[in-house]
């Protein structure tokens, strides 16, 4: 069960929340315009970098803030019980192999990304290690300390917050979002609500959003790795290049999908240990 803050603790919760999304938005925001200025951004290592540096900004600030208000590592406030490695080995193949059939299924065509081996090797270390801070910094904003604030004993209380984790968590990913604009509206935001509620969800009844965010890593590292789009606003290097932005509605689906079958799977394994 997710520790609730006590009284006193809540306004120094809300107010570590209202700093992240500040020091995410304006300070990384600074600091990404200010990385273009010295580094143009149409080349694609600056690219990608440029657009990743407010999610390391918040990462970063998410590390000192919970250690100044809360005294404890991100990664005591990120799994309060702990599970098996092997349940997340098994979560992240999940993940890959559905959306790999998604993929199959929606890319109709696609051809070679034309970049140098030495970019694809160079982009493959960067994505590598910035994939991970950039998802578990976005999991620990919308989903770990949001679900602090209520008693989420009860299944109506687990549903409400994920709710408001899926409408933050969408609202985030409609500024500036070029998507919006080749791809259905409403589709693509049932998309990143899905993802919010879903991720909270799981995180919640298990106690652990290590898999939630085990989900988030495999999910950018394809589409940064193996399969991106033309004019994708985060612009990589992987093999393949598809003509336009997967389908919103598949993509939704196959995340139901992924959270469904790694629910399954480690409900069943709880049960194996007792």
């Amino acid at each position: 069960m997710i520790r609730i803050m006590q009284k006193k603790e809540i306004l120094p919760l809300l107010l570590l929340i209202i700093f992240l999304l500040f020091s995410w938005q304006l300070i990384g925001g600074i600091f990404m315009l200010a990385f273009i200025s010295f580094f143009p951004s149409n080349e694609i290592i600056a690219s990608y970098l440029s657009v990743n540096i407010p999610s390391l900004t918040l990462f970063i600030f998410s590390i000192i803030g919970t250690r100044v208000v809360f005294n404890c590592s991100l990664n005591t406030m990120i799994s309060e019980r702990k599970h098996k490695g092997g349940n997340y080995l098994i979560t992240a193949l999940i993940a890959f192999a559905l959306i790999f059939l998604s993929s199959i299924i929606s890319y109709k065509n696609l051809s070679l990304d034309q970049h140098t081996i030495k970019i694809k090797l160079i982009m493959l270390f960067i994505v590598l290690a910035i994939t991970p801070i950039q998802c578990i910094s976005e999991e620990y904003l919308f989903r770990v300390l949001l679900s602090r604030i209520i008693n989420t004993d009860k299944n109506s209380s687990k549903l409400l917050i994920s709710f408001i984790s899926g409408l933050l968590f969408l609202f985030a990913h409609m500024v500036n979002n070029p998507e919006f604009k080749v791809s259905s509206y409403f589709l693509l935001s049932l998309y990143y609500f899905t993802f919010g509620f879903l991720a909270m969800y799981l995180g919640i009844h298990f106690s652990d959003f290590t898999y939630p965010i085990v989900i988030h890593i495999v999910n950018n590292l394809y589409s940064a790795l193996i399969v991106g789009y033309k004019d994708s606003p985060l612009k990589s290097a992987p093999i393949f290049i598809a003509d336009k932005i997967p389908s919103p509605l598949l993509s939704t689906v196959t995340l139901i999908c992924i959270f469904a079958f790694t629910f399954q799977y480690v409900k069943k394994s709880e049960l194996k240990n007792f």
